[in-house]
């Protein structure tokens, strides 16, 4: 296996883990801006805030993993993400709103996954391929609302035990089975 088949199946295998609940993807084109590894997080990261803030619930967009892909024209680039949505539906007009795009001429393709395994080779299948990857990342809307907080807080001091909390709740889902809980 070579070096970039290896990092390919790495992300595909992380991706793929338990504590993720893939349920849709998507592909965002945009029609009159250059998508670029520093607006695409700022982009996607107000898009998981409002849609979270609109449905009043953080857990509305758990998770959202993207990939900035080159097109044939080196002057375009478009995205490619899935969402953990913990479940929930998600409406491809609510998201498009929130992203302050158009639902159906630059959010292409918004569909429910069928098979995890086609959807994450889909949105992997060109990392590590001649730059045609511009970037890739997690947006997660826990640790958003805790930069949120600091923001209101600047005093903010998280509990000393907080870390021993959460892996403690992590290991308790694993070796209990409770990752499909809404408890924690």
């Amino acid at each position: 296996m070579t070096f970039t088949e290896e990092l390919r199946y790495n992300y595909a295998s992380w991706l793929k883990q338990d504590r993720f609940n893939w349920s849709y993807i998507a592909t965002y084109r945009p029609k009159k801006t250059k998508l670029n590894s520093y607006n695409v997080p700022r982009l996607l990261k107000q898009t998981v805030t409002n849609y979270c803030n609109y449905k009043g619930s953080k857990d509305a967009l758990k998770y959202l993993y993207y990939t900035i892909e080159q097109d044939r024209s080196t002057k375009c680039n478009h995205l490619h993400f899935v969402i953990d949505s913990n479940s929930n539906k998600v409406d491809r007009t609510q998201l498009a709103t929130a992203m302050k795009r158009h639902p159906t001429k630059e959010l292409l393709y918004f569909k429910k996954i069928q098979t995890l395994e086609g959807a994450i080779n889909y949105i992997t299948k060109k990392i590590g391929k001649n730059n045609f990857v511009v970037d890739s990342g997690l947006v997660d809307s826990d640790y958003l609302e805790l930069q949120q907080v600091k923001k209101l807080y600047p005093n903010y001091e998280p509990h000393p035990n907080e870390e021993y909390h959460k892996r403690a709740v992590i290991n308790s889902k694993v070796a209990y089975g409770w990752m499909r809980t809404n408890k924690f």
